[in-house]
């Protein structure tokens, strides 16, 4: 008989013990303020999906950075990637992993190849199976140190189930997940499984990620034109620098397209957060990174305020999909980081 998958979004009833999970010791948190921890969901085998967060102290400080990853190892692989800077093991004890204990999945230990294999395998199965990957997963697998090569050789043999795939979830949600979109096709082939279950549209997350796209898409047209204007060649990290500056934006108080410009306070973060982000990437990668950014930094640097840098790339927040459902909505830091943690555990 096919497995189901357990409804995990249920919360301990009054007399129930809450999933036990491996307490932080003095010794274990000395051992996260200096190194790597990671933590995924005990049962991943038997529910068919894992949620995975690793902490990783930032060089030369005593921050760290929280990443998230939700892999779905029964149909669509790598499903959510997010990451959180300037957490500490304290932080990432209570507001990840102990949120996910309080919301009835026990978290375990495991080292960090695991966690590097399951995300790289995650990715494979996606893409195998015609499935979206997260947005801006990359950035956070770069620093989670996946690469190409581990997901070519990524080993499957633990995903699907029982030799097919068994998508749970809404038609729509899968419509959405589907790099064509077609539902009626997939749900055609003899190797898939479809388990209906109710979900809960987030318009304000979808809001969010529509307005990020829109910038990336605008912003990178822009930057490669003035490249060619300028002749010179895009550098061919380009794309991915952009999306290091778009998560270090995010990272700050207000999201783009709500700025009307940065104080020095505000410009000061910004940039901490990109030093951030390449200080934690492997050397050689972000070599190529921080030269891509300088083309970014001079086409930004002749516009006076990040308004007007919108408004030259033809960018409006409140324009098409997000007029249409009330406009993005404005992410606070803490805002985004509890709507982030929330969102990352394993579906019903």
């Amino acid at each position: 008989m096919a497995r189901t998958r357990k409804s995990s979004g249920q919360s301990n009833t009054p007399g129930q013990e809450a999933p036990r999970t491996i307490p932080f010791t003095p010794a274990a948190r000395a051992d996260a303020e200096r190194h790597w921890t990671c933590y995924a969901t005990a049962d991943f085998h038997e529910a068919g999906v894992c949620a995975i967060l690793v902490l990783r102290r930032v060089p030369g400080e005593r921050r760290h950075v929280v990443l998230g990853f939700l892999v779905d190892l029964w149909c669509v692989g790598l499903k959510q990637a997010f990451g959180r800077l300037g957490v500490s093991v304290r932080e990432f004890e209570r507001d990840y992993v102990g949120a996910q204990a309080m919301a009835g999945h026990e978290m375990q230990r495991i080292d960090l190849e695991t966690a590097q294999r399951l995300v790289a395998r995650g990715i494979r199965f996606a893409l195998q199976n015609g499935f979206n990957l997260p947005p801006r997963y990359e950035c956070w697998t770069a620093l989670l140190e996946v690469d190409d090569d581990d997901e070519a050789a990524a080993d499957l043999s633990e995903f699907g189930l029982d030799g097919k795939l068994r998508f749970v979830g809404s038609r729509e949600d899968l419509q959405a997940r589907l790099q064509d979109g077609d539902v009626r096709a997939f749900l055609a082939r003899p190797d898939v499984e479809f388990e209906e279950v109710a979900c809960e549209v987030d318009e304000g997350d979808a809001d969010f990620e529509w307005m990020c796209e829109q910038m990336r898409v605008a912003g990178l047209g822009a930057v490669r034109q003035w490249c060619f204007a300028n002749g010179r060649a895009p550098h061919p990290q380009l794309a991915e620098a952009w999306d290091v500056m778009l998560e270090a934006m995010f990272q700050m108080n207000d999201v783009p397209g709500e700025i009307e410009h940065l104080d020095a306070s505000e410009s000061n973060d910004f940039n901490h957060n990109v030093h951030t982000f390449l200080d934690l990437e492997q050397a050689d990668h972000s070599a190529g990174l921080r030269e891509a950014l300088k083309q970014i930094v001079e086409f930004t640097s002749r516009f006076e305020n990040v308004a007007e840098m919108m408004a030259a790339i033809h960018f409006d927040a409140d324009d098409g999909e997000g007029a249409r459902r009330g406009g993005p909505r404005r992410r606070g830091r803490k805002d985004r980081a509890v709507r982030k943690t929330s969102r990352n555990k394993p579906p019903a």
